[in-house]
């Protein structure tokens, strides 16, 4: 379906200068973003930000302006996925990119099994157990959790690893428990005196329903309204798109869904700042709370900051037609 209306956005107000330093959970929302940089002795000279609900893509400049060479360890984390968690999700982000220098370093996520924090990911790995279980994950996990032996089976139930469902007149079924906690990292040198340009990209995490939105005034006054309003700075435009693109029964038409751009760690303060969203057909709108946005091309708009020390996240609401 598509919808030709006239440009819509949200008004953009001052972005909170307070926030966590790493992703974290919220109720809806899928975190993940920045490099985390570790050590001193390099600035990050620009950091180009794209951000539309398909794809995320940062361009990182970073700048050594000592006399000698410096490595860091250089980490993309991603946020701690749960079977709870993964059940309210629409999109985990995924298809992870990272370029150094325009070169592919070729690396692989490091990931643990965790529950309660404790680390079983050696046990899994020991019995042969995939640590993914997602989506066309599940079969593989489940096929290899019932192959287990009855007492190893049961020592994961113990542990509370597994919920074990063995019915009657039905197949037996374990259905994993623990968390994955995932995250890119690798040892990079920074040479003395020139740029090192890092680039990476992502399919974003996304969350949220559809045909669940502000829909009414019933539901903008109310106590989750007034706070899905401020923390997405949405204003009147917003509001009065999101009835437009219902054709007057928004709650049946329109689809919301929301995703987090963290800034994990900065080493120094952006010496130039370019974030750019995009929010995609024409008839759609986007919510975020941003600083002297601007309109630059029929579906996107930026903000631009100098010598910009972040130290939180930004939070985009996209509105769409269903269908």
């Amino acid at each position: 379906m598509r919808v030709t209306q006239a440009i819509l956005f949200a008004a953009f107000v001052a972005l909170a200068a307070n926030g966590p330093a790493l992703a974290q959970e919220t109720a809806d929302s899928v975190a993940a973003g920045g490099l985390v940089v570790g050590g001193q002795g390099v600035e990050l000279a620009s950091h180009e930000l794209f951000v539309s609900r398909d794809a995320i893509r940062s361009r990182y400049v970073f700048r050594n302006r000592g006399g000698s060479d410096v490595t860091l360890p250089v980490s993309f984390p991603l946020q701690d996925r749960s079977s709870l968690r993964h059940v309210r999700e629409l999109r985990w982000p995924g298809e992870v990119r990272i370029m150094v220098d325009g070169r592919d370093p070729a690396l692989q996520p490091e990931r643990r099994a965790l529950l309660r924090d404790v680390d079983h990911t050696e046990l899994l790995t020991r019995l042969g157990v995939p640590l993914l279980y997602w989506d066309a994950a599940w079969e593989p996990a489940q096929r290899a959790l019932v192959a287990l032996p009855l007492e190893e089976q049961a020592r994961l139930a113990g542990l509370g690893l597994v919920e074990i469902f063995a019915p009657v007149n039905g197949p037996r079924q374990l259905t994993p428990l623990w968390t994955i906690r995932e995250h890119w990292q690798w040892l990079q040198v920074f040479p003395a005196g020139r740029d090192l340009v890092v680039e990476h990209s992502y399919a974003p995490g996304l969350a949220g329903s559809i045909n669940v939105g502000m829909s009414s005034d019933a539901i903008r006054n109310s106590e989750y309204g007034q706070e899905q309003i401020r923390r997405f700075c949405l204003d009147d435009t917003y509001l009065a798109g999101m009835d437009r693109l219902g054709g007057g029964d928004a709650m049946h038409s329109v689809a919301e869904t929301m995703l987090t751009f963290t800034f994990a760690g900065a080493p120094s303060p952006i010496g130039d700042f370019r974030l750019v969203v995009d929010r995609g057909e024409a008839g759609n709108a986007v919510g975020f709370c941003g600083e002297a946005v601007q309109a630059i091309g029929p579906t996107q708009v930026e903000m631009r900051r100098t010598n910009w020390q972040p130290q939180g996240e930004i939070q985009f609401i996209f509105l769409a037609p269903e269908g």
